[in-house]
């Protein structure tokens, strides 16, 4: 151009090139090309030469033109420089769309029309790419030193071969100088950050440790205390007993029972303030504050002193005056109540009963109503006793053997806090770890004496229960400990009545078989014995057996009378018409195995014979489902209904009816055995036939079901008080009339114990097979039971039963 200076053109190749070595001064792109036709210019005549302007007119020129290059060549490089941020942010942004192209290799391969780009976006792309990946593969780190182990490590300089181990591959991925040094200062940066969070982690997992191993020396001088041999002590008062002339066994007992109670002679029960402390030179304050835990939370004590009198015991000791509480007063006058006491409840000297043996459980267990801290820990107060009655001179009986040096494990639990202190831990989080060591140890061996500890004053006399704070937790404490003992009794008490329940319930199974084996050997001629190997000629159960019985609970006992007192009256004589009717129910698959032992109750039956035969039929009822058929069922109706209800016929009659069920029904069992796969229609005309068979010349089966099928309508049921008709006989059959009765209406009113209330043992009968078929449907019989209160199905039976004794009575 001329006058102007001449730039270096970039023109891109064809195929990508590394341009790294061109020259940055370069125009963004080449000029085009004219490729239009041009006209040949006239050659203008060459213009005469003039002869050169020395005067200053060209001197300035040259001197303006200088410059000017100056000022051009400034522009130029500026312009320069912002085509090269562009191109670098440019190549930034391509890098944010395309961040799965990890190189500019890779750009390359995905895009060749890239190659054609300045240099400098080559470098945006690149060292974006770069930093990109590291940032990704931070993130990655980031999340893994979270899991890992090296996050609990108590080392700072860690964190340096695990970061540099897991960025290793990604930094070797970039080998060009651009994508390379910017994975290096991002990788740095993200070192430093690694770096200064592990060495806070570390720092804080070095205290943590520290406290955690400070913490289980606590719980080891704790259990190494617990399960020494004996039984640890319980914690013993710091102030000594005022008492001078105290005997060694009276020193004793004032410190054990002052152990469970209060720790000063001027304490007083305090509630959720804590303790308080009034003047020992003064009458006791009286003043009461709310209970927070145990059986009596909610309510207010007035428990002051070493021995938390209150005001009304207090004032009963001396009479009925407010005597003054010196701590002589107050060992006195725990001393004369435990004395009366004991006396008042056993009749007992408590002083001789300990000399015998020992401050014991039992005579704790006496003295628990006055002091409720005798309630539990009992042994280890008996420890304690022992301890102090063995530095006191004393002679320790047999009782537990106690652990003498429980003030020795509070001393060193105090001291293995104050080294850590002086170690440099924080106080309050060694004592924290302290309270929270003991409250777990109560929490775990339900025993709340290990409290005490924290009620105990350290070598400076400084109590950790004087802080608000560990008092609140304390009492929690204690209320969490009290709730978890009397659900851990309640859930042994629960499980103990479920197996005691179990076993009773076996026993009573064992009993019924026991007695039914009895009846069967009785009925076979053969000996009975009993559980010693005698000979037990009506089978009943000996006095022995009842005894071993009563033992294990009452009801055991009565029953196994009862069931000896069926025994002996078997002899006597069965009321016929009862019989009969259960013999009717049984053939007719009414009566189970459950159901014998309540006639037997019910002295229907007594016969060891006829038991046993009932025993097997009902055995049948269960066992063989073809016999609560509906076809077995119609049959036995058939029958009951031709040869007429036994309570109407003469017992000759009635046993016939009887016995031709049974034949029937063992028929029916025989066959069935030999045709397992009959159809109903089969069974019902096998039934039919059999049926016919058996009654023979005793009545007209054929004109029955005849007459079955005209299916006549029903009779209204009977009005309550209203006079009802006479039945008719049965065909074939010359029952007695009876004369009609007034029938009640069902009430509770209504004494059923002494009357029978119904029209006839017909509706009854009625009225409970239908009750029995379906016992929710409503009927009659469903009425009766409802105005009786009675919804016991096996209630129900023996109120028909009862019933029916009643029917024989008043016939």
């Amino acid at each position: 151009m001329a006058g102007g200076i001449n730039r270096i053109q970039f023109n891109p190749a064809a195929q990508p090139v590394d341009t790294v070595g061109i020259d940055p001064n370069f125009q963004r792109m080449a000029a085009p090309v004219d490729t239009s036709p041009q006209r040949v210019a006239p050659t203008a005549p060459t213009p005469i030469a003039k002869p050169a302007d020395n005067t200053g007119n060209a001197a300035a020129l040259i001197s303006a033109l200088s410059s000017f290059a100056g000022v051009a060549k400034s522009f130029l490089d500026e312009r320069d420089e912002r085509q090269q941020k562009a191109d670098m942010v440019e190549g930034q942004f391509y890098a944010l769309n395309h961040s799965d192209q990890q190189s500019w290799q890779k750009a390359l391969e995905a895009d060749a029309t890239l190659a054609s780009k300045s240099p400098w976006f080559k470098k945006g792309l690149s060292e974006s790419l770069a930093t990109n990946a590291v940032s990704k593969r931070l993130g990655q780190l980031q999340a893994e030193y979270v899991t890992s182990g090296i996050a609990s490590s108590t080392d700072p300089d860690a964190i340096q071969k695990w970061y540099m181990d897991r960025m290793k591959e990604t930094l070797d991925q970039y080998t060009d100088p651009d994508s390379r040094r910017a994975a290096l200062e991002a990788a740095k940066a993200g070192a430093a950050k690694f770096a200064a969070n592990h060495t806070q982690n570390a720092t804080a997992n070095l205290i943590q440790e520290k406290n955690r191993v400070g913490n289980q020396q606590f719980a080891e001088t704790l259990d190494a205390y617990s399960t020494a041999p004996g039984v640890s002590p319980a914690s013993r008062n710091r102030e000594p007993i005022a008492l001078k002339d105290a005997t060694p066994e009276q020193l004793a007992f004032l410190e054990a029972t002052s152990s469970g109670e209060s720790p000063g002679y001027n304490i007083r029960f305090g509630g959720a303030k804590g303790n308080l402390n009034f003047d020992i030179n003064g009458p006791h304050p009286g003043i009461g504050e709310e209970i927070h835990f145990g059986p009596n939370k909610g309510k207010k004590s007035t428990a002051s002193g070493k021995y938390q009198f209150i005001i009304g015991t207090w004032k009963g000791v001396w009479g009925g005056v407010n005597q003054y509480m010196t701590p002589e007063n107050q060992d006195r006058a725990a001393l004369w109540l435990a004395e009366r006491d004991y006396k008042d409840r056993t009749g007992r000297n408590i002083w001789e009963d300990i000399k015998a043996g020992g401050f014991n459980r039992q005579i704790q267990a006496v003295l628990a109503p006055t002091w409720e801290s005798f309630g539990k820990g009992q042994d280890r107060r008996t420890a304690l006793f022992n301890s102090v009655l063995k530095q006191g001179g004393g002679k320790v009986s047999d009782a537990p053997t106690a652990n003498p040096e429980y003030d020795e494990m509070q001393t060193k639990l105090y001291a293995t806090r104050d080294a850590r202190i002086a170690s440099g831990e924080d106080s309050k989080t060694v004592t924290a770890g302290l309270v929270q060591t003991v409250i777990n140890k109560a929490y775990m061996s339900l025993d709340p004496n290990y409290l005490g500890i924290l009620d105990q004053p350290d070598a400076k006399g400084v109590k950790l229960s004087s802080d608000p704070e560990v008092q609140k937790q304390i009492i929690a404490a204690k209320d969490h400990v009290y709730q978890l003992t009397t659900r851990r009794d309640a859930q042994k008490a629960a499980l103990q009545e479920k197996q005691e329940k179990a076993q009773r319930e076996r026993l009573k199974s064992a009993f019924y078989v026991a007695q039914e084996n009895a009846f069967q050997s009785i009925a076979k001629g053969e000996q009975v014995k009993d559980e010693s190997g005698n000979v037990n000629a009506d089978g009943t159960f000996s006095s022995k057996a009842i005894a071993d019985a009563a033992k294990i609970h009452s009801s055991l006992a009565e029953k196994m009378i009862a069931m000896n007192k069926s025994l002996t009256d078997r002899t006597q004589t069965e009321d016929p018409h009862s019989l009969v009717d259960a013999q009717t129910r049984l053939y007719s698959g009414d009566i189970l195995v459950a159901d014998v032992p309540d006639l037997i109750a019910s002295g229907v039956l007594k016969s060891p014979q006829t038991i046993s035969k009932f025993y097997e039929q009902a055995r049948q009822n269960q066992t063989q489902s073809f016999l609560n058929s509906a076809v077995y069922r119609d049959a036995m109706s058939d029958i009951n209904d031709v040869l007429g209800d036994p309570m109407n016929i003469d017992m000759e009659k009635a046993k016939n009816k009887v016995e031709a069920k049974g034949e029937v029904r063992t028929r029916y069992i025989e066959w069935m055995r030999d045709n397992p796969k009959a159809t109903p229609m089969q069974q019902s005309q096998f039934l039919f036939e059999t049926t016919k068979a058996v009654l023979g010349d005793k009545a007209d089966i054929e004109a029955w079901k005849a007459q079955k099928k005209a299916k006549p309508e029903l009779a209204a049921p009977p009005t309550p008080g209203k006079e009802q008709p006479k039945p008719a006989p049965a065909p074939g059959t010359s029952a007695p009339v009876r004369e009609a009765q007034a029938v009640p209406a069902p009430s509770r009113d209504v004494d059923t114990t002494n009357k029978f209330v119904w029209g006839s043992l017909n509706e009854l009968e009625g009225a409970f097979s239908l009750w029995r078929q379906n016992p929710s449907r409503p009927g009659p019989f469903n009425h009766w039971l409802e105005a009786q209160g009675i919804t016991d199905q096996k209630q129900a039976v023996r109120w028909y039963l009862q019933q029916k004794a009643l029917a024989g009575t008043q016939r």
